[in-house]
């Protein structure tokens, strides 16, 4: 994170006076009720996920390392009202890749899962929820329905730019897979995961 000034001047980088663990995720969240602002961090080697929760004075206040089997690169992560929801999907980190320009690799056969822990949780509280191998970027807002999670994704098959098997590492745009509109509903009782296609056609950036 970088900090600004009053007139968005570029200040320099920021790291919660040192309480910031290895880099953050491109989309922290801020609840505008409560005045707190969430980030997460992702690491090649352990702990592989962190959570912050961040007082509205500017402080971290909570930092919980999330217990994942491995290092994955996560983009963005969902907030609702009690819940964050987490992202752990194949764009796995290749440990001898680190420090090149491309240090994650598409490893489907690794899986994928949806962490949902409670915002003032810990690691061991959070519920995971197996998934066919897809990517996410992007998701638009998450909300509880009764026992339900529910949160839109723009869903790719695979992770674009990256590991087609091929010779080039960085496949041509032409060949990159395109994200549908999906709704996922998490049921926090019985660990079901519904999932409705919204619209198949090419979408992102949800609002």
């Amino acid at each position: 994170p970088y900090l600004l000034d009053r007139e968005l001047g570029t200040l320099g980088l920021y790291d919660y006076g040192g309480k910031l663990v290895g880099p953050a995720i491109a989309h922290p969240h801020s609840d505008p009720f409560t005045g707190e602002s969430f980030t997460m961090g992702y690491n090649a080697l352990p702990p592989f996920f962190q959570y912050y929760r961040i007082g509205p004075g500017g402080a971290i206040e909570q930092y919980e390392p999330i217990d994942v089997p491995y290092g994955v690169m996560m983009h963005s992560f969902g907030l609702s009202e009690h819940y964050v929801v987490v992202f752990h999907l194949p764009a796995v980190f290749d440990i001898r890749n680190v420090g090149t320009r491309e240090p994650f690799r598409w490893m489907p056969e690794r899986g994928a899962r949806l962490g949902v822990m409670p915002r003032n949780g810990a690691s061991s509280d959070t519920r995971w929820f197996e998934i066919p191998a897809c990517w996410v970027f992007h998701n638009m807002n998450v909300w509880e329905d009764g026992d339900w999670l529910v949160t839109d994704v723009a869903k790719y098959p695979r992770i674009p730019l990256l590991d087609l098997p091929t010779q080039n590492p960085s496949p041509p745009f032409s060949l990159d897979a395109t994200a549908a509109m999906v709704r996922w509903r998490l049921n926090l009782k019985t660990g079901e995961l519904k999932e409705d296609v919204i619209t198949a056609e090419a979408s992102e950036f949800p609002t």
